[in-house]
C-alpha cells in the first residue's frame, strides 16, 4: 500500500497509540482498499533490537491478539515493532460514507489472521509456501474497531510489479506458480477436516458476515447494470445468472475473499531460490476471508490479468510478462490441486470459473475504469470499456452451454482462459 498525503484522518491514530502503549508514534495514511482508514504508524523512539522473525517474517514468540491479553503485554508487545499498521473500520465505506458496511468486517479478518498462526490447517499452508507472507495479528480492539497488524513493508502492488521494466517473463512465472500454490493450498487446507469448515461449525460462524454477502450481491447488481449501459441486450439473463450462481454456491474451500492487484504486493530483492527462500509475495486485507466457492478466488484475480491483457494502456504489464505470470499461475493452482473425480465435477467447477470471471471482469472493467483507460468520463464512459465488458458477457453466456459447449469455445488456442481450461483437464481422473 502507498502513501496518501491527506491532511486529515477521521480517527486519531498517534493518541489512540499513545494510550495504548504510552510512546509517541506519527501516523501516515496509505491507499489502499475501500473499506477502512488505514495508516502505517512509526514508533518515533524504537528500540534498538530488533525483534527476531523466523522466515515467513512471523514473530518468535507467538501472541494472540485479542482484548484478551493485559494490557501491559500489549503495550509491550506493539513497542517491539518500528512500524506497525492499523486499520480502523467505521460503519460504513471508509471511501464511500455513503455506502454503510458492518463493522464485523474487521472481526472477520482479525480472525483470519489469527487462524493463519493458531489453526493447524492454515499454517501448515504457510509451512508449506515460504515465498508468501500475511500480516501477523498484534491487537484487535472490539470496542474501537481498531485492529493492529505488523507491517509488510511498503512494495510494488502485483500490477505494478509485472509491469516495472526490470520483471522478467521469468521471475514473473515464478512468482505465480508460487501464488497459484498457495492459492491452491489455502482453498484445500480443509479438504481432510471438512466438518471444521462446514455451515453449523464454529470456524463458519466465527467468519460469517451477512453484509459482506450483500455487498457482494451489490457487485453483481453493479456489473448488470453495466452490461445495460454497455448495450447487452441480454443482461438481466446474464445478471441473474450470476446471482443465481453467487447464492447458490458451494463453501467448500477456505478463501482469501477479495484478492486482486491491491491485495497482492510483490518484493522483487526477496530470493525467489528454493534453496534460501524468502516471502516474495505479501497478501493483505483479509475481510471477505472465510469459506466460499472453490473458484471464487482465480476467478476474480483472473479477471484483473485479463483486464490486463484487453488494456492499451502504456502503464499496463508487457503481454509476454503477464502471460508467464498468468500460465504459471493457472498451471501451479491445477497441478496443486486434488483431481477431480468425474466430468461432471469438472464441468461445475469449469462452470463456477466462466460465471465468476465473467461478472468479475464486467464489473471491474468498469468499477476501475481508470486501470484500463485514460479517456476521460466514469464507468461505461468509451468504447475501450464497453469492448472489456463485452469479453466478460461471452464468459457467461458461454456458462449457459452444455460443457462440450463451454469445451469448444474455451479450449480454442489463443482464448485467455484456454491454458486454465487445458490444466483444468488435467486434474480429471475418471471419464465418467
Amino acid at each position: 500500500m502507498d502513501a496518501n498525503h491527506r491532511d486529515y484522518l477521521p480517527f486519531d491514530f498517534a493518541s489512540y497509540l499513545f494510550s495504548l502503549t504510552q510512546a509517541q508514534w506519527t501516523a501516515q495514511e496509505l491507499s489502499g482498499g475501500n473499506a477502512n482508514h488505514v495508516v502505517r504508524a512509526v514508533h518515533t523512539r524504537p528500540r534498538t533490537s530488533a525483534n527476531p522473525v523466523t522466515p515467513n517474517g512471523h514473530p518468535a514468540a507467538a501472541f494472540n491478539g485479542t482484548d484478551d491479553d493485559s494490557e501491559v503485554d500489549i503495550a509491550g508487545h506493539i513497542l517491539k515493532y518500528r512500524t506497525i499498521i492499523l486499520k480502523q473500520a467505521p460503519p460504513y465505506f471508509a471511501k464511500f460514507p455513503d455506502f454503510a458496511f458492518s463493522q464485523r468486517r474487521q472481526f472477520v479478518e482479525a480472525q483470519a489472521l489469527r487462524l493463519f498462526r493458531t489453526d493447524k490447517h492454515l499454517s501448515d499452508v504457510l509451512a508449506r509456501n515460504p515465498f508468501i507472507d500475511v500480516p501477523l495479528l498484534l491487537h484487535h480492539d472490539e470496542a474501537q474497531h481498531v485492529l493492529i497488524q505488523s507491517d509488510l513493508e511498503s512494495h510494488l502492488t502485483l500490477d505494478k510489479y509485472l509491469a516495472h521494466p526490470s520483471t522478467t517473463a521469468e521471475s514473473a512465472a515464478l512468482a505465480g506458480r508460487h501464488l497459484g500454490q498457495f492459492l491452491a493450498d489455502l482453498h484445500h487446507a480443509y479438504d481432510s477436516d471438512s466438518s471444521t469448515l462446514a455451515p453449523g461449525s464454529d470456524l463458519h460462524a466465527s467468519l460469517a458476515n451477512a453484509d459482506a454477502e450483500t455487498v457482494m450481491q451489490g457487485v453483481i447488481a453493479n456489473a448488470t447494470r453495466f452490461m445495460k449501459a454497455a448495450g447487452v441486450p441480454d443482461y438481466e439473463e446474464l445478471g441473474e445468472r450470476a446471482l443465481r450462481h453467487w447464492k447458490g454456491r458451494k463453501k467448500t474451500a477456505f478463501s482469501q475473499g477479495d484478492i486482486w492487484f491491491g491485495t497482492i504486493m510483490v518484493d522483487p530483492s526477496a530470493s525467489l531460490d528454493s534453496d534460501r527462500p524468502s516471502s516474495v509475495l505479501k497478501i493483505c486485507d483479509w475481510e471477505f476471508a472465510g469459506p466460499n466457492e472453490p473458484a471464487a478466488d482465480i476467478a476474480q484475480l483472473g479477471a484483473y490479468l485479463h483486464l490486463s491483457s484487453l488494456s492499451s494502456l502504456s502503464t499496463t504489464p508487457p503481454r509476454p510478462v503477464l502471460d508467464a505470470f498468468s500460465s504459471a499461475l493457472y498451471t501451479s493452482h491445477s497441478a496443486s490441486s486434488p483431481p477431480f473425480r468425474a466430468v461432471h465435477e469438472m464441468r461445475e467447477f469449469q462452470r463456477s470459473v466462466l460465471i465468476m470471471h465473467g461478472w468479475e471482469l464486467v464489473n471491474a472493467a468498469a468499477w476501475r475504469h481508470g486501470l484500463w483507460c485514460d479517456c476521460p468520463g466514469a464507468e461505461v464512459k468509451c468504447e475501450h470499456i464497453k469492448a472489456m465488458i463485452w469479453e466478460g458477457v461471452k464468459l457467461l453466456r458461454v456458462a449457459g452451454q452444455p460443457g462440450d459447449g463451454m469445451e469448444g469455445t474455451l479450449g480454442e488456442e489463443g482464448h485467455w482462459l484456454s491454458v486454465f481450461w487445458r490444466s483444468m483437464g488435467d486434474r480429471l481422473v475418471s471419464p465418467r
